[in-house]
């Protein structure tokens, strides 16, 4: 059979993903969701703390019992290894599933992430704890321009007034 055969008969069996079940969500917006809860934790609003944040996501990852990613299985695996630091045991991938987890930075007030130079440094850290793959840090960095330029520009657009994004725009500079 063709790759794409098993892949068919995989799906229809509902054995692609043995701790999926129909209606589970996948890690990536679970990822989301958990990135928002640590960053928001009191010793978090100061600003993004990598160590603190890598320890508390394999934690997080340990316990997730729905469909992970390759990403995750493969951090998971490596943090098993007490040799390798947090900030080598990101997986070799280049996909944007720790990019989205950015958006954390941009939703939370934070006295030390209030300038586009630290919440772009702070998106690498976090692509990081996952990806340590250099495009995953450059789409990551990229990413998080992209949008503060948008949220500070002056400009009407089709997502909205510019006064409606004046909040987000004390980042931006």
């Amino acid at each position: 059979p063709s790759v794409r055969d098993g892949f068919a008969v995989q799906l229809a069996t509902g054995k692609y993903y043995p701790t999926k079940i129909a209606g589970d969500q996948s890690d990536y917006g679970d990822s989301v969701i958990r990135a928002l809860e640590i960053i928001n934790q009191p010793a978090g609003l100061g600003g993004f703390d990598f160590p603190s944040f890598a320890q508390s996501w394999v934690e997080w990852g340990k316990s997730y019992t729905s469909y992970r990613s390759g990403s995750l299985q493969e951090v998971l695996k490596n943090a098993e290894n007490e040799a390798l630091e947090p900030q080598h045991r990101g997986a070799q991938v280049a996909d944007l599933v720790g990019v989205v987890r950015c958006v954390a930075l941009l939703v939370l007030p934070s006295e030390k992430l209030s300038d586009q130079e630290s919440i772009a440094g702070a998106c690498r850290d976090l692509v990081l704890v996952t990806h340590e793959n250099p495009v995953a840090h450059e789409t990551g960095e990229f990413f998080v321009r992209a949008v503060l330029l948008l949220l500070s520009s002056s400009e009407d657009t089709p997502w909205g007034d510019a006064k409606d994004r004046s909040d987000a725009s004390r980042v931006a500079s």
